[in-house]
C-alpha cells in the first residue's frame, strides 16, 4: 500500500499526472519524515515566542492542514463515489470536501478516545548547537465530538513532574530517544497522567519568526487591561552597547498590533512601567491565549468564504512550514475541514497553575536550591487536577462565560429549595453568582419568566438555563413586569411568579449546542 508523505516545501510538490485513488491508497499528510536541523539564530529577526504555540495549533490542526489539503488536492479533481438515499450510485462526486460525497469506504474521521480528539503542542526552546530542547510551551487542544466543544489546556513550564523528578518542560529532552518509534511517547504519557486526556496528535514547533506569521494575516487585535511599557531584549545590541532593551507602549483597551508588536505582547518578561503581575509566567500564558483568539478571529471569520479561508491558511502555512512538525494524515485534514463550521469557535481556556480549582487548592508553588521555582500538585497522583479538568469539560459553557444570575421570587410565599430554579445552581458549576431576592406577590404574570440581559453574548449559558427551567421563550425587557436589572448587574434574570412556587426540578439534561 503506497503512502505519500507531503511537506509544504515546493521540492516535494506532487505531480499532477499522479492518480490518487482514495479507496485503495490512504494518503499520509505529514512533515515528520525528516528532522529539521538546528539552525544558527539570526540576530536580525525576532524569534517566535515560547508562549505563541497555540496560534500555530489553531492554524495547523483545525485550519491550516485542512486548507493545504484543499489547495493542493482539489486541483487534481479527486473523485469519490456518491450515493443517493437508497444507496444507489449517482456517478462520482468531484468535491471531496463535501461530506455528502463520502461513503462508508471513505469517511474521514479524526482519531479519538471516548469521543474526544486531543492534540499536544510542544514549543521547543533550541540552541544553535542543539544542546537544549526544553519544551517551554506545552498545551493541549481537545475537541468533544458529542458536544462540539473545545478546550485549550495550558500547562505551566515550571510544573514539577513526580515521575522523573524534574520540571515538565525537561521531560521531552530527557526521553525523546528512549522510544525510536515515538519520540513523544513519554511526554504524552506524563501530560495524559496530569490532565486525563489521551493524546492522538502532536505538533512540534521550533522557535523562529512569529512576527511574519501575524503579519501574514494582516495583524490582530489585543486588549490589555492596563497601560504599560514592555521592555524587550534588543536582538541587535552588542554586549557593550547601552541599548540592550527595546520599549513598546501598550494602552488599556483593544487595539490593532502588527506582527512585531504581537510577538512582544505574548513574550515579554520585563516592564519599564506598569503593574508587576504582567511579568509573571501565568500572565504570559494568558496573553498568549489572547493572541491566539486574535488569530483565530481573523482566520475563522464567519464573514469569509471557504475560498477566502483557504487562501489565508495557505499564506500562513507558507510562512510557518519551516518551523513546524506535525503528524496528520490527509484524511485527518479532510475530517478537520468538516468540523470547522460545527465546532465551537470560542474554546475554554484552562490553566494548570495554582489558580486551578481555587488558589492553592490543587497546586502549590515554591522555590528550593535544587529545582528553583516550581509549581507542584498537592496530590502526587494528579487525581485532583484530572477531576477539576473533567468538571470544567462537563460545565464548559458556564466555565467560559461565568454568568451572574438573579432570581426574584414574586410568588408571595417562601421559595422551596426543591424549586426548579435552584437546579440551575445545584446542577452546574462556575457560575459567578446566584442570588435570590424575595419580592411582593405579583399579579402581572404567572409561572417563570427568563430574561437575557447580555445582548446574546453568553449563548451557552442561556441554553443551559433554558433547558434546566423548561422555558422556551426568552424575554429582553423586565420593565414590562415592573422589574429592572438589580445592583448585581446580572446577566440573566429569572422571575418566579404564582403557580411556580412548588414545582420540583425535572431530570437535568445538558443541551447539545
Amino acid at each position: 500500500m503506497r503512502k505519500l508523505n507531503i511537506s509544504i516545501g515546493a521540492k516535494n510538490k506532487p505531480k499532477p499526472e499522479e492518480n490518487f485513488k482514495l479507496e485503495n491508497q490512504p494518503l499520509e499528510f505529514n512533515n515528520e519524515t525528516q528532522e529539521k536541523p538546528i539552525k544558527p539564530a539570526n540576530p536580525r529577526k525576532f524569534r517566535i515566542s515560547k508562549k505563541t504555540i497555540l496560534i500555530l495549533l489553531i492554524i495547523v490542526f483545525f485550519g491550516g492542514v485542512a486548507a493545504f489539503a484543499y489547495y493542493r488536492f482539489n486541483t487534481y479533481s479527486v473523485r469519490v463515489q456518491s450515493l443517493d438515499q437508497q444507496g444507489n450510485s449517482t456517478g462520482s462526486c468531484s468535491n471531496i470536501l463535501n461530506p455528502s460525497c463520502w461513503t462508508e469506504a471513505f469517511k474521514p474521521q479524526l482519531k479519538q478516545v471516548n469521543n474526544q480528539t486531543t492534540a499536544l503542542i510542544l514549543g521547543l526552546d533550541t540552541r544553535p548547537n542543539g544542546s537544549l530542547l526544553n519544551s517551554d510551551s506545552m498545551m493541549l487542544i481537545t475537541y468533544d465530538h458529542t458536544t462540539h466543544k473545545t478546550m485549550l489546556i495550558s500547562i505551566a513550564r515550571d510544573f514539577y513532574d513526580v515521575k522523573y523528578h524534574i520540571k515538565l518542560n525537561d521531560v521531552y529532552a530527557l526521553t525523546l530517544r528512549k522510544d525510536p518509534n515515538d519520540q513523544y511517547h513519554y511526554i504524552k504519557d506524563e501530560i495524559t497522567s496530569i490532565t486525563g486526556y489521551p493524546i492522538q496528535y502532536v505538533v512540534k514547533v521550533y522557535m523562529d519568526a512569529v512576527s511574519d506569521l501575524v503579519t501574514a494575516i494582516g495583524g490582530i487585535q489585543v486588549c490589555p487591561t492596563d497601560n504599560f511599557t514592555a521592555a524587550y531584549p534588543n536582538p541587535n545590541a552588542k554586549p557593550s552597547s547601552p541599548d540592550q532593551w527595546l520599549y513598546y507602549d501598550f494602552t488599556k483597551g483593544c487595539q490593532d498590533v502588527n506582527g512585531e508588536k504581537a510577538l512582544v505582547y505574548s513574550r515579554f518578561r520585563h516592564l519599564r512601567r506598569g503593574p508587576s503581575y504582567l511579568e509573571s509566567d501565568f500572565s504570559r500564558i494568558r496573553r498568549q491565549q489572547e493572541v491566539i483568539k486574535g488569530v483565530e478571529n481573523k482566520l475563522l471569520s464567519v464573514n469569509l468564504s471557504l475560498q477566502q479561508r483557504v487562501e489565508n491558511y495557505w499564506s500562513v502555512l507558507q510562512t510557518i512550514d519551516k518551523d513546524v512538525r506535525y503528524d496528520f494524515t490527509y484524511e485527518d485534514a479532510l475530517a478537520a475541514i468538516a468540523l470547522i463550521d460545527s465546532s465551537d469557535k470560542v474554546p475554554a481556556d484552562v490553566f494548570v497553575d495554582p489558580n486551578l480549582g481555587g488558589l492553592y487548592s490543587l497546586i502549590t508553588e515554591g522555590t528550593n536550591a535544587t529545582d528553583g521555582y516550581t509549581i507542584r500538585a498537592k496530590d502526587s497522583s494528579y487525581a485532583g487536577i484530572r477531576k477539576e479538568i473533567a468538571s470544567i469539560a462537563t460545565n464548559v459553557d458556564f466555565y467560559k462565560e461565568s454568568p451572574k444570575i438573579v432570581v426574584r421570587n414574586q410568588t408571595g410565599t417562601t421559595l422551596a429549595k426543591t424549586n426548579v430554579v435552584y437546579s440551575v445552581k445545584n446542577d452546574n458549576k462556575y457560575l459567578k453568582s446566584f442570588d435570590v431576592f424575595n419580592d411582593t406577590k405579583t399579579d402581572k404574570y404567572i409561572g417563570i419568566k427568563l430574561f437575557d440581559l447580555t445582548g446574546g453574548t453568553k449563548p451557552g449559558s442561556l441554553a443551559i438555563i433554558k433547558s434546566e427551567l423548561g422555558v422556551e421563550n426568552v424575554e429582553l425587557l423586565p420593565e414590562t413586569y415592573g422589574v429592572s436589572q438589580s445592583s448585581k448587574k446580572e446577566d440573566f434574570l429569572i422571575l418566579v411568579g404564582p403557580d411556580a412556587a412548588t414545582p420540583t426540578p425535572a431530570v437535568s439534561v445538558s443541551p447539545t449546542i
